[in-house]
């Protein structure tokens, strides 16, 4: 008798509401995947490159790209 009941809840957790546990788990993982700050570090760098690519023409139009290369291998050698 007692194995009966035990069929009867199983069955009804997963066959009537199989969408609302979808949902639920759906929701579940969105909440999961959230972070504290929505910045992310690929945002940053895309944010950074989009803002620099339109200044970089005026830029190498001021000091000649020869310029940099020599100031930037001074710094790092």
């Amino acid at each position: 008798m007692q194995g009966n009941s035990e069929e009867k809840f199983d069955h009804a957790l997963i066959g009537k509401d199989i969408q609302a546990l979808a949902d639920l788990s759906n929701s579940y993982n969105v909440l999961e995947n959230m972070s504290v700050v929505p910045i992310t570090k690929s945002a940053m760098i895309m944010l950074a490159t989009v803002t620099i690519a339109p200044v970089l023409p005026l830029v190498l139009t001021i000091m000649p790209l020869d310029d940099w290369i020599k100031m930037f291998t001074g710094v790092l050698f």
